[in-house]
């Protein structure tokens, strides 16, 4: 079997691609090619444990051959709030989206989610840029689905394209989880706001339910 490599994107302002070969692997059986859907996996590399949980769930893929995997980001690589060089130390194809990440709209992000400040996740002038520069570039790929934990933009643009996203989240965050203190207790980001009002003796309980 030959195989042969050609461009499924467009390389223009909005994106680009940052490591392997820029293309979809295409196998070749006679005069007919069968081109391998895509999964995009989109990662907030300016978290740490997000970051790790995509690279595992993309290597996972990649080792399975059925499907192309492409790792997406938005904080630049040198950045020193980006988690994205354990993407590259993985040898995983990725795409380095825009508008960029900036260390204060991360910083935003995390206040926002620990409820130490009030407000969208992302502000609407980012959010509006985010969803069409992903619509580009999905439009551009063959892609089976959408895999994100907390990118959260593509939860917009996966669904205006009507492709399928799977939603990767911490198991931690689960409160049936809860009732077995063997498995997991209520985190940090969860021990803010009105949740220090509940008694440490309920958030803690033992339940056999």
């Amino acid at each position: 079997m030959n195989t042969a490599y050609l461009a499924p994107f467009r390389f223009g302002p909005n994106y680009f691609a940052t490591s392997g070969k820029p293309g979809t692997l295409l196998e070749i059986r006679g005069n007919k090619m069968n081109r391998k859907k895509t999964i995009v996996v989109a990662t907030a590399t300016y978290n740490l444990a997000e970051t790790q949980r995509m690279v595992q769930i993309a290597s996972e893929v990649k080792k399975g051959g059925i499907f192309n995997v492409i790792v997406t980001y938005y904080t630049p690589l040198d950045a020193p709030y980006s988690f994205a060089k354990i993407i590259k130390e993985e040898g995983l194809d990725d795409a380095l989206l825009t508008p960029l990440m900036t260390k204060e709209l991360a910083e935003y992000i995390y206040a926002v989610d620990r409820e130490k400040k009030t407000g969208a996740f992302i502000p609407y002038n980012i959010l509006k840029e985010r969803v069409n520069n992903e619509i580009d570039f999905l439009k551009s790929n063959d892609v089976a689905c959408v895999v994100t934990g907390f990118c959260l933009s593509f939860f917009v643009s996966a669904r205006i394209l009507d492709i399928p996203v799977v939603s990767v989240l911490s198991g931690s965050m689960f409160w049936w989880l809860q009732q077995d203190p063997n498995l997991a207790r209520i985190p940090d980001m969860m021990s803010t706001g009105p949740m220090k009002l509940i008694p440490q003796s309920i958030i803690e309980r033992k339940s056999a339910i």
